[in-house]
């Protein structure tokens, strides 16, 4: 069973707003090596986000693996392809259990930025069975508001039931995302279709301004 994660950062976001500069933080995040590479580049910021999306990514990958994994992002080394300097980035995460293969792509659209990253458990190539999608919501958002928000949620998944259901042809009524977790195990979505739980492996992700998802139907 290949297993997704994904994770989206919203660059404009006061909370991501010049993060670089904040070594506690850059400390907490980075291994020595990924410093390094960040120290003194033009987009060192956007970088930044770029190895925590894909941190995150993999976590979410890894702990659907194996459920009491570490969360620390220092022990999640981030390896590029190639120039980190491109808007659209691939490679691998080194986990404490095995490797999580990446895509981070870097959006600008009218004045607005953000990273949206998909991590799995398969490499990841053009004819890949996994399907992603970031979307904007303004009019959900509030930036006094530091906690993720119900309406987020909702809104996250009932885009990504509708695609599901496209996909399946199905009606996206039937989509239900319930979170079940057995003892020992994360409480990650689990897609049914009714009552039927299907293998399909979901991650849903929010920040700011924008709501992402990624799947696969295995």
């Amino acid at each position: 069973m290949i297993h997704v994660g994904n994770d989206i950062v919203d660059l404009a976001s006061p909370f991501a707003h010049g993060k670089c500069r904040d070594q506690k933080f850059v400390n907490r995040v980075l291994t020595n090596k990924e410093q390094k590479v960040i120290q003194g580049g033009q987009f060192d910021n956007r970088l930044l986000w770029t190895y925590w999306a894909a941190k995150e990514s993999a976590f979410k990958v890894i702990s659907k693996i194996q459920p009491n994994v570490s969360s620390s992002p220092r022990n999640y080394e981030v390896s590029f392809d190639g120039d980190t300097q491109l808007s659209k980035q691939t490679g691998v995460v080194n986990t404490p259990v095995s490797h999580v293969h990446f895509c981070a792509n870097t959006y600008v659209s009218s004045g607005k930025e953000w990273i949206h990253c998909v991590g799995s458990s398969k490499e990841l190539d053009n004819g890949s069975d996994i399907v992603y999608r970031a979307k904007q919501i303004d009019h959900l958002f509030d930036y006094h508001f530091s906690h993720a928000s119900k309406n987020e949620s909702s809104h996250v998944r009932k885009v990504a039931g509708k695609k599901i259901a496209e996909l399946l042809s199905e009606s996206p009524k039937d989509v239900v995302f319930r979170k079940n977790a057995h003892k020992g195990e994360q409480p990650y979505p689990k897609v049914y279709l009714q009552d039927r739980k299907t293998n399909i492996d979901v991650s849903f992700s929010h920040d700011g301004r924008f709501v992402a998802y990624a799947f696969c139907l295995n």
